[in-house]
């Protein structure tokens, strides 16, 4: 149904509202619906916009043509159509309006437009707000392609993020932040009911522009109290300066009950996967916990090097690491039915942070491919690490295929030839 008049809608659900109340006799108090009707409405670029004298009302036949103002009209269950077309931005656009349970607000492109529907110059910001959906944009040379922030007073849930494709960012292609860097997370409940799905994230953390001159933090980055959350389906590739960041999928300071599967990573000078409990600024101690790392495909991650220096850049291009870099904790991680092959590095690192006071505990690694990598296939080398169990695993034409220096740990039935 494509409705364009917002007037009418209301005018809709107040007549409803005539017809909900007390029952006779004041037997029952029914209540109020917050949100009857939905709507979809339209949005086109300046270029492709109608006359201004025919009045836009976001219906398909007299679309809106601004963005940020299509997006400041949606309500609970209202979905946005953005048609094809290039839309130049300065700043992000703001979503600041919640859906409702089984009413998100869905922002999207029309079916198969992904590539001709293209935000430059920045993308989508979402903060404190929930139950809503980004689906199926272009983004390009932005700071962050979609940010997410929530919040410990008030709780954020339910996002989705779907089917976008992140270009040349200066940070994160996908940036979730229970809340914003160096704030107190509180009791890490910040942020829950989170999917990342289908996107693909190229050139991420490329730094160098007229915003910031850094490219910190991660591809995907899932931080500061995230809980309840899928990362599936999605492909990072191509990275860029690997000095300050640039790691594929990145889980730090306090982060429980997740998953990261049948993702594609490859062609980053960083770790594809990343664990960090983190943990120095001076908050209560973090967690990574409650992770399962499975079916995902990690492969061709190469030390970078200073052109005229030839310095390295990053020590670190590995498939997957786990670590403390503070005094939080890692623990309850399941990594299985993974593919890791053919880095500079190490297929599994298990190593304690110079900076790491934090334990490494209930680690189980199994049923993975490694192989290619030109240090070590799984190497342990956290003196305190407790319970990492590594069993079925296959483990070929590493360097080394099981190192395991420091830490508690048993290995058994693991198979050192190719399959």
């Amino acid at each position: 149904m494509t409705v364009g008049i917002k007037e009418a809608k209301s005018v809709m659900f107040a007549c409803c509202q005539l017809l909900i109340g007390r029952l006779i006799g004041g037997l029952v108090f029914i209540g109020s619906i917050s949100n009857v009707f939905a709507a979809d409405y339209f949005v086109t670029n300046g270029v492709n916009a109608i006359s201004n004298t025919v009045p836009a009302d976001g219906s398909r036949a007299k679309p809106w043509n601004n963005l940020q103002y299509a997006v400041n009209q949606l309500a609970a269950g209202d979905q946005l159509w953005v048609t094809p077309g290039q839309y130049h931005l300065s700043i992000p656009v703001n979503i600041n309006s919640s859906g409702q349970y089984n009413q998100a607000i869905t922002i999207s492109s029309l079916p198969g437009e992904r590539a001709n529907t293209l935000l430059i110059g920045a993308g989508f910001s979402i903060k404190q707000q929930s139950h809503i959906t980004i689906e199926g944009f272009t983004i390009q040379q932005a700071f962050n392609g979609i940010y997410l922030e929530g919040s410990s007073a008030k709780p954020v849930s339910h996002i989705t993020l779907r089917n976008n494709h992140t270009f040349q960012t200066v940070q994160s292609g996908i940036a979730v932040w229970g809340v914003a860097w160096q704030q107190d997370p509180q009791q890490y409940n910040n942020l829950s009911q989170l999917t990342i799905d289908g996107n693909i994230i190229q050139q991420a953390c490329l730094g160098e522009d007229d915003n910031a001159n850094n490219g910190y933090n991660e591809a995907i980055t899932v931080a500061n109290g995230v809980h309840d959350f899928e990362i599936k389906n999605n492909q990072i590739f191509d990275g860029g300066n690997p000095r300050f960041g640039g790691e594929g999928i990145d889980l730090k300071e306090g982060v429980k009950n997740g998953s990261i599967h049948n993702n594609l990573i490859h062609g980053l000078h960083r770790r594809g996967i990343y664990l960090d409990a983190g943990g120095l600024l001076g908050f209560s101690p973090p967690f990574v916990k409650n992770i399962k790392i499975y079916n995902n495909t990690v492969h061709n991650i190469r030390e970078a090097f200073n052109e005229q220096s030839e310095e390295r850049l990053f020590e670190g291009a590995g498939a997957m690491a786990i670590m403390t870099e503070g005094n939080g904790s890692v623990s309850d991680i399941e990594i299985f039915d993974n593919l890791f092959f053919d880095t500079d590095e190490d297929g599994i690192l298990i190593y304690q942070h110079p900076k790491g006071s934090g334990l490494v505990s209930n680690i189980e690694i199994h049923n993975n491919h490694i192989y290619q990598h030109k240090r070590a296939g799984i190497l342990l080398d956290f003196a305190s690490a407790k319970s990492i169990v590594i069993n079925h695993n296959w483990l070929y034409r590493n360097s080394s295929n099981l190192a395991l220096k420091q830490g508690e740990s048993q290995q058994h039935s693991n198979f050192f030839s190719a399959p």
